[in-house]
């Protein structure tokens, strides 16, 4: 295990810390299944572990830990990680509402009363957004007289803007001078009693996640270390309940709501998937606008 290091350390991304994991973890039990303790799940006989391939939703288990009894999810974490549930749509968060109790009636309150304050901030910000598609577009028709908006552009037309355009440059790169705001409402005041359960619910999945978490480990794992490194980070694992409650007492979640534009989407696929899922919550057409609700802290 010489060569196996796992240290806390802000400078590697959650992929790395996972793949890190598991390579450790598989090294340590090649030979034969060894014991390890996994924090408040216990003592386990593991005898290996494997990252979780992706997919539509997104399961909540980062690796799984192979034992002789069954197979163990694990969400992994970033220290002073943040999102916990990214782009969701009017579906997918009245389904969350209603599985940590709230009943259709009391989950469509929540989400009308979010609608309401997405169209009010709408109201507030529709000028700038007016203004960002009337120059987007007018820099863009000057370089492609038969431009069609909102059709998406290359990579190539994006720099273009930028070298053509100050107002779309910075350092040499593309850069979108319009300010639309992010807003955040606490989840506590909103769910009331339901918000551990909400929390719980948003860090491990339900039973309609493709591999539910049973543990949460925050910590940034790098290689090249030693067995008892390794065995110190497996008994960092928390419960989902223990982390729950954590988050409960130390900070308030809150719902992050999320407007992208229709100028956003000419110039990035990501936005056009984003933009997608707003329609499915709350859009005004006509000004261009779409917008997600996302978990945050």
């Amino acid at each position: 295990m010489s060569n196996l290091k796992l240290i806390t350390n802000n400078h590697i991304t959650g992929q790395d810390s996972e793949r890190n994991l598991v390579a450790a973890i598989s090294k340590a039990t090649f030979a034969a299944p060894d014991e390890f303790f996994l924090g408040d799940l216990g003592n386990h006989n593991v005898m290996g572990a494997a990252v979780i391939s992706g997919g539509l939703p997104e399961p909540k288990s980062d690796i799984v830990i192979k034992t002789l009894d069954r197979e163990i999810g694990i969400s992994m974490k970033k220290n002073n990680y943040e999102f916990l549930e990214s782009w969701m749509d009017e579906a997918k968060l009245r389904g969350r509402l209603q599985t940590v109790g709230f009943d259709e009636p009391g989950a469509k309150v929540i989400i009308d009363g979010i609608c309401d304050i997405i169209e009010e901030l709408t109201r507030g910000m529709s000028e700038v957004i007016k203004q960002e598609r009337t120059t987007f577009e007018r820099y863009l028709k000057k370089m492609k007289p038969d431009y069609v908006f909102p059709q998406p552009i290359s990579i190539e037309e994006k720099d273009q803007i930028a070298a053509d355009n100050i107002l779309f440059e910075c350092k040499g790169k593309f850069r979108n001078p319009y300010h639309i705001a992010n807003f955040y409402i606490p989840l506590s005041k909103l769910l009331g009693d339901a918000y551990y359960e909400f929390i719980k619910l948003v860090i491990a999945g339900d039973e309609n996640d493709k591999k539910p978490a049973e543990g949460i480990l925050v910590a940034d794992i790098y290689p090249g270390g030693t067995i008892k490194e390794l065995r110190q980070s497996l008994s960092l694992i928390q419960s989902v309940e223990n982390a729950a409650k954590e988050q409960e007492i130390s900070f308030d979640m809150w719902f992050r709501l999320r407007p992208v534009t229709k100028v956003r989407t000419t110039y990035s696929r990501t936005n056009r998937n984003k933009y997608k899922i707003g329609q499915r919550l709350w859009e005004d057409p006509d000004l261009g606008v779409s917008w997600t609700v996302s978990v945050a802290r």
